[in-house]
Formats: structure tokens, C-alpha cells, sequence
């Protein structure tokens, strides 16, 4: 019975660590500055970048026409509900042409980790 007690509360122990490190990791994300590109300086082709958190790594493809962006294709960790909400920041990306955007409501953390991937495939 000893055992099992402190087996227990090993896990909650690790649990806990684990939930609180996740956290830490969440909130760093969202605080990103994401840096805007200039797209003038950027040569037709295709980019690609990628940002790392929480053991959620997210990749995107990033197609430059003419020094403007034509589309970012995220090509992992799509299939998240806040991953696919978080995919409408493409649109505006798109829109406004520039980095400098609004995370998308409800799913800021993702947002801000495909914002980065994008500057990331952009500045390499």
C-alpha cells in the first residue's frame, strides 16, 4: 500500500511538472514578436519554415510571386480544431500582405506558431 501511494503521487508529481512546463511554453508562443518581412526583397520561389512548441511542430510552404505572397500552405499539424481555426491568419497574411496581423481569436498560440513559421521560411 506504501508503494502504491507514493507511485501516485509520483505520477501527479510529473503530471503537474509536465502541465506547468506545457503552459510556460503556450505562453511563450503567444508573446512572440513576429518580425514583418519586407516582401520587395523577396526572389520568386518556394519558402519554407518551421516553429517548434509543445512537441507541436508546424510547417508551411510559402509561395512568392512578383514580391508578393500567393499562398501558404501549412503542411503539418492540420488536423487539430485549433489548428484549422488558426489557419484563417493565412487569409489575412494574404490580405494584407505582411506578418504584422491580428492572431486569430480562440486559437492565438497556433496562430502565432504558423505566423512564425512563415517568417521563419521567409528570413532564412
Amino acid at each position: 500500500m506504501n508503494q502504491l501511494v507514493k507511485t501516485i503521487i509520483i505520477c501527479i508529481t510529473i503530471t503537474g511538472c509536465s502541465s506547468l512546463q506545457m503552459k510556460r511554453e503556450m505562453k511563450s508562443t503567444r508573446d512572440l514578436e513576429i518580425m514583418d518581412v519586407d516582401f520587395s526583397e523577396l526572389d520568386n520561389g518556394t519558402y519554407k519554415g518551421a516553429y517548434t512548441y509543445c512537441d507541436f511542430k508546424y510547417e508551411v510552404e510559402v509561395y512568392v510571386t512578383n514580391k508578393k505572397i500567393d499562398s501558404i500552405n501549412v503542411l503539418s499539424n492540420r488536423s487539430t480544431k485549433k489548428a484549422k481555426q488558426a489557419e484563417n491568419i493565412i487569409a489575412r497574411i494574404l490580405k494584407e500582405q505582411s506578418l504584422n496581423v491580428d492572431a486569430q481569436t480562440g486559437a492565438t498560440t497556433t496562430s502565432k506558431a504558423i505566423l512564425k513559421a512563415t517568417e521563419n521560411a521567409l528570413t532564412k
